[in-house]
């Protein structure tokens, strides 16, 4: 299956060249509801759910109930693609709702590489992936992150670096976004257990339907990476 370029993830990814342009001035309660519902309704259309799902979907979310996506309930399909340099992978749940996850995959920098972007920085025994995009959008609430890991020839794998809370970049839909984490539980590889970094964040809704913890969760082993959230 091929996609669209999607909307909503570019527009986070450039926070991370200037946050400041991803401020939203304050508005009227009805004019934020309006943005809110536009770029949700974006991010669906980026991938292919159809408009009467979406009507379903908000109808539902801002009556006080939830979605398939939102209950940690499985997946009925999950594809995985990558595109643009990012392995992008898109759970789809039952009632139509969707969950997405990003990973940027590192480009070649030589033995000194250039300080921006997601590169692979060559030494004599290991490689150092710098400051490499990690996102997820859930559609009520996106995150991004950069870490930077070392993958050592013959040994574990471990993180080097990655955002502080604060640096994490969150933007709520129909809802406020609270309590920002970044938690590296494992530091080095041990054995098939992977290095593991967490972004957490709680999203509160606007229109009853309760709060939701979530996280975003970047593992490395050997060579191999990938996401997981919640």
């Amino acid at each position: 299956m091929s996609y669209r370029t999607p909307r909503a993830a570019t527009a986070l990814t450039a926070c991370f060249a200037a946050v400041a342009s991803c401020l939203v001035a304050a508005g009227p309660a009805s004019a934020n509801t309006n943005a809110d519902e536009a770029t949700m309704r974006d991010t669906w259309n980026t991938y292919d759910v159809p408009a009467s799902t979406q009507d379903r979907l908000l109808d539902e979310l801002t009556s006080g109930g939830t979605w398939d996506s939102l209950e940690g309930k499985t997946p009925i399909a999950t594809e995985s693609t990558i595109r643009s340099g990012t392995e992008e992978t898109v759970a789809r749940f039952a009632d139509g709702s969707i969950s997405v996850t990003e990973v940027e995959l590192p480009t070649a920098g030589g033995a000194r590489a250039s300080l921006s972007g997601c590169k692979i920085l060559s030494q004599t025994h290991y490689d150092s992936r710098r400051f490499c995009n990690v996102s997820t959008n859930v559609v009520v609430a996106s995150a991004a992150y950069t870490v930077t890991y070392r993958v050592v020839q013959g040994g574990p794998s471990s993180i080097v670096s990655r955002s502080s809370a604060s640096a994490m970049v969150t933007r709520g839909y129909l809802g406020n976004i609270s309590k920002k984490q970044m938690v590296t539980s494992r530091t080095t590889q041990s054995g098939s257990s992977p290095a593991v970094v967490t972004g957490r964040w709680t999203w509160t809704s606007n229109h009853g339907a309760g709060s939701r913890d979530y996280w975003l969760q970047f593992n490395v082993r050997g060579t191999s990476t990938w996401a997981q959230n919640n």
